[in-house]
């Protein structure tokens, strides 16, 4: 059941299950509903556009998004915390993220801070000074949003930034939370020496009392502000049209603008003279982002029509590397008749007729096991038939 509440704006709320938490920030409704506290917001903040619908917007160091001590029994087990975030770059010192905390005490805690002088996130969490944790993980300076996910597992404590692990680590004892702490986003009243609230954005907060499974975390990553056509070759003469993830910036650029059909469009056509690398710049006003595509031009004349690549091998596990497989080189085919895949004994995996399909490593939506698999491939090139086959690897 999704549940709104009103506070000095509105946001959407919704309780997953019982003490877990989701509040996405969309739509700015009022209504107040629920078993938990209505958290509060002070300072200045607004609705603006985030990774999903709308996120909230920090606008001064005097901002804050506040919940009471009702929801420090989630943090006294297992749990996964994450969210999403976008940090103004003008900002100096270590900046004061998120925290959970009672009485300004270092032990019964949990912080998450950014670093920016390294570039780094850092979660500390304590019961005293004899059981504590802290994990770290760099994010890339080239994204603007990042997502954030920390949980625990008994004794082991986890980090994943953007979709990918980041650090772990261990302790042999059970951290627990003062049940009389407050929970925080920015401006945390026991902020260290040298320490900034946070300014920015955060988006998709959510809190399970239970840990997720490490697929579970990979499916809440939302790339965003990415180009999906991948580095890629066309022969002279031939314009490509890009695929790209949603964006919210206020002014999306590409450079080299020559031959780009519209320089402020995500998805623009592309039509290079030569093999060029293309940016695309995502303006946020308070961040600037980047991401780019290299187009290899080459005469079609100097084509090859019976080298056509497939890996070898490929890691389907949603970190974002090689997690597909299909033809590399899928320029060179006229047709493509047919991209067969057949386990060891035979059975057909994949098939396709559309020569940029990749496959994803899985049968009937079920995960296949690592093991060798066979393919074939039907084409023609410079209108003549061809027949590829080989083998490749699934590692996982």
């Amino acid at each position: 059941m999704k549940l709104f509440f009103s506070i000095l704006f509105s946001m959407s709320f919704l309780f997953l299950n019982a003490q877990e938490v989701y509040v996405n920030f969309d739509n700015c409704l009022s209504v107040n509903e629920g078993a938990l506290a209505d958290p509060e917001i002070t300072g200045s903040t607004s609705c603006d556009c985030g990774v999903d619908g709308e996120s909230l917007f920090f606008e001064d160091p005097a901002s804050s998004l506040n919940f009471d001590s009702t929801y420090t029994s989630i943090f006294q087990d297992d749990f996964t915390l994450s969210f999403n975030f976008m940090i103004r770059e003008s900002q100096s010192g270590i900046i004061d993220i998120f925290s959970v905390s009672s009485e300004c005490r270092v032990d019964s805690s949990l912080t998450i801070k950014y670093i920016p002088q390294e570039s780094k996130v850092r979660i500390q969490m304590a019961t005293n000074f004899e059981l504590f944790i802290e994990v770290e993980g760099a994010i890339n300076l080239d994204q603007c949003w990042h997502s954030l996910v920390f949980q625990r597992i008994g004794q082991n404590y986890n980090l994943f930034i953007d979709g990918q692990f980041s650090d772990t680590d261990f302790i042999n004892g059970d951290i627990m939370i003062d049940p009389a702490s407050t929970m925080q986003f920015s401006d945390s009243p026991c902020q260290a020496f040298g320490d900034s609230p946070f300014s920015g954005k955060i988006d998709e907060f959510k809190i399970y009392n239970r840990a997720l499974s490490v697929e579970e975390i990979f499916d809440i990553h939302v790339p965003f502000d990415q180009i999906l056509t991948r580095d890629t070759t066309i022969f002279s003469g031939i314009s490509l049209k890009i695929r790209h993830t949603s964006s919210c910036a206020d002014l999306v650029s590409w450079f080299p603008s020559k031959n780009v059909t519209q320089s402020t469009d995500l998805e623009p056509v592309i039509a290079p003279d030569e093999t060029m690398l293309y940016r695309v710049n995502y303006d946020y006003g308070i961040c600037a982002g980047q991401d780019s595509i290299n187009i290899a031009v080459i005469d079609e004349d100097a084509v090859q029509c019976d080298n056509l690549l497939v890996p070898n091998a490929f890691t389907p596990n949603n970190d974002g590397l090689n997690d597909f497989i299909g033809i590399s080189n899928a320029f060179i085919i006229e047709e493509l008749r047919d991209f067969e895949i057949f386990d060891r004994w035979g059975e057909m995996v994949f098939s396709t007729s559309i020569k940029t399909d990749q496959w994803d490593g899985t049968l009937r939506n079920q995960k296949i096991n690592s093991n060798v698999f066979l393919y074939k491939v039907n084409y023609t090139c410079k209108g003549e038939e061809f027949i590829k086959t080989g083998s490749f690897s699934i590692l996982r």
